[in-house]
């Protein structure tokens, strides 16, 4: 019995110890490199689920088509006709789509592409000569065509809105159809570039099954992989649409949904899904699920192996520890090796859990940080209309007290071409305009209403002095325009009520700053001062304003437009590594954080919707070194 249990002793001290703070170890890192795996396939799901969802976007897809059109026009320039034409035909027999393109030249003429004649040639052509304001563009063009566009394009349409809106798709409703519309130009100065008009839009459903019948049976959706789609529309119980009719969909979103990771792992694959403004996207990819179970398994071999040699050792009679002849320093040494081997494998094992949670640490520290400052530029954002407030008291107070007209005209230029308004008038007391100064556009249709407001506030704001001068307003509005002003529904009775204040307002498709003003001098030429500024404007010059300052700490800021998909940092526009992000973050309309490389490195790039100042947003991008060489 004393031989047994000597034998357990040490074979339980300087063998299975050991052997099981190995297993220990060696299983904990199996564990933690899975998880890893699968928070990378997660990552990996999801950037890919996101770009899926954006070029499926009926305005992301068309806004891609329109400007690969127009990069025809812009790479082959006057003989771009046959390159314009050959793509028209490609996207009309991919898409099953009608598809309008008009073609300009250099004089702004319209252009016929061989073998191809979209209808509506003669009012388009009016369109484009407003736009780009060619020879026989004359002012007021906009108001004497307005009929004839709106016939085209739909009730709410006008050029001079559209002359504002280069570049961009332009939102189009008729007979209960949605469009769009895309205007651009080769460069500011030119008259030639391409107008396109698209009725009806293909749904984000139908833009799928487009896309994975020109991908073919063989490839996915997107050409990535192995990864399967489905989409649901909110309204819709079914998808809409799925790449793979062997699944069930439903029920895969629905375990997801009630999952608190928001991930699933089932018959290894990967499936997450995401939310949008136009449905809701569930994907899927292979996860080599194999890899955990071969190596565990192994392991758990080995340890039973080793376990069972243990056991034999001890149960035989023919091992004898008193035997075994060891020096005593020999036996200290085996001892102290013992005693290494626990501290040993829980070090490694903390050492390599603790790098991967130092790294998250740092990053969520510099995500943290970096949000706090994005969302503060955006809260500095509010005290531009200050701003704005002290460049309309300062013409205010020239215009009272040092008045003439051709000082007020160079002060309303200066100001216009500082951006600092986009429209100034100056009314006199009997109601008659004595100057307007705008950038165009921004009251295209509405002239006769805004007009018949500044009557009506010289009406009820300046009885006193039009008795003192005896002078009374000329056109007064009719009674039923007098009601609107006058209700608490239209917004014009609190404009009424506050002279001297900047107030958000939407005209029309139009959000502004409006200031106004009463000139209550008893005898001054003018009686009130009305200004505008877009607030789009007043966002672009901000964030001009805050990329020229030079940063207190090693991070790049920039600016996204994402109507025009364009940054306001130009550099930018030449390499496209940071637009997969900022596209991320503008779709789901939450924070994104990725690590981009490029040729100049690493860089991590945190993209921040805008709120405040869309449609702007913002990125900050620091050198991935800050982080790395932290964590060496």
């Amino acid at each position: 019995m004393k031989s047994f249990f000597s034998r357990l002793l040490i074979v339980f001290i300087f063998g299975f110890l050991p052997a099981i703070s190995g297993f220990l170890v060696v299983s904990q890192l199996i564990g933690h490199r899975e998880n890893a795996r699968v928070a990378a396939v997660e990552k990996r799901l999801r950037e890919q689920l996101v770009q899926v969802a954006d070029a499926s976007s009926p305005q992301s897809f068309y806004f891609t088509l329109f400007n690969r059109l127009f990069s025809r026009l812009q790479q082959y320039g006057p003989v771009a006709g046959e390159k314009l034409t050959a793509g028209i035909r490609t996207a009309q027999r991919l898409w099953g789509h009608e598809i309008s393109v008009y073609y300009f030249d250099a004089r702004g003429e319209y252009v016929t592409l061989p073998g191809y004649a979209p209808a509506n040639r003669f009012i388009v052509s009016k369109i484009w000569d407003i736009l780009a304001e060619t020879a026989t563009y004359r002012p007021g063009d906009e108001q004497r065509q307005q009929k004839l566009i709106q016939t085209l394009l739909g009730s709410e349409a006008n050029a001079g809105n559209l002359k504002k809106l280069e570049g961009q798709l332009v939102s189009l409703k008729k007979k209960r159809m949605n469009g769009y519309l895309y205007w651009n130009r080769l460069s500011p100065q030119s008259q030639s570039g391409v107008l396109i008009i698209v009725f009806p839009l293909l749904q984000t459903h139908t833009i799928l099954a487009r896309l994975q019948s020109i991908a073919g049976a063989t490839r996915p959706v997107t050409e990535k992989p192995g990864m399967k789609i489905a989409f649901w529309s909110h309204e819709a119980t079914i998808p809409l649409f799925s790449s793979d009719a062997g699944d069930n969909f439903t029920l895969l979103r629905a375990k997801i949904e009630k999952s608190p990771a928001g991930l699933l792992l089932e018959n290894d694959r990967a499936w997450s899904i995401i939310s949008t403004p136009g449905g809701v996207f569930l994907g899927s990819l292979p996860v080599e699920g194999r890899q955990k179970v071969a190596a565990t398994g192994m392991v758990n071999l080995l340890m039973a192996a080793i376990s069972a040699l243990f056991l034999a050792l001890i149960m035989s009679p023919r091992f004898n520890p008193q035997r075994i002849y060891m020096k005593i320093g020999n036996k200290l040494l085996a001892i102290l090796l013992v005693a290494i081997t626990f501290p040993t494998g829980g070090l490694l094992l903390i050492g390599v859990v603790a790098v991967d949670a130092h790294e998250r640490f740092l990053l969520s520290r510099l995500e943290k940080d970096q949000l706090t400052r994005l969302s503060t530029i955006e809260d500095d954002f509010a005290r531009e209309s200050v701003s704005f407030a002290e460049s309309c008291k300062a013409l205010q107070i020239k215009t009272t007290e040092n008045y003439s007209y051709e000082s007020f005209v160079e002060n309303c230029r200066q100001m216009i071409d500082s951006g600092q308004a986009v429209r100034i008038e100056l009314r006199s007391l009997d109601g008659e305009r004595i100057h307007l100064a705008e950038t165009g556009g921004w009251f295209a249709g509405l002239d006769k209403t805004q007009d018949a407001y500044g009557r009506y506030q010289i009406i009820t704001t300046m009885t006193e002095r039009s008795k003192l001068e005896g002078i009374t307003v000329k056109r007064r509005p009719d009674a039923v325009l007098c009601d609107a002003f006058a209700s608490e529904d239209f917004g014009f009775a609190q404009i009424t009520r506050l002279p001297g204040r900047v107030l958000p307002f939407r005209f029309g498709q139009n959000e502004l700053y409006w200031y106004w003003a009463r000139i209550e001098t008893p005898g001054h030429p003018a009686a009130l001062l009305n200004i505008y500024q877009a607030r789009n404007v007043a966002r672009e010059r901000f964030l001009q304003r805050i990329l020229q300052q030079k940063p207190s700490e090693p991070v790049i800021l920039a600016a996204y437009d994402q109507n025009r998909r364009t940054w306001l940092n130009k550099e930018f526009n030449r390499q496209k590594i940071f637009n997969p992000v900022m596209r991320a973050a503008v779709l789901t309309g939450k924070p994104q954080m990725q690590v981009v490389a490029g040729n100049a490195g690493k860089h991590i790039a945190l993209a921040f919707p805008g709120t405040v100042l869309a449609p702007f947003s913002l990125m900050a991008i620091v050198d991935e070194t800050l982080v790395s060489n932290r964590i060496r």
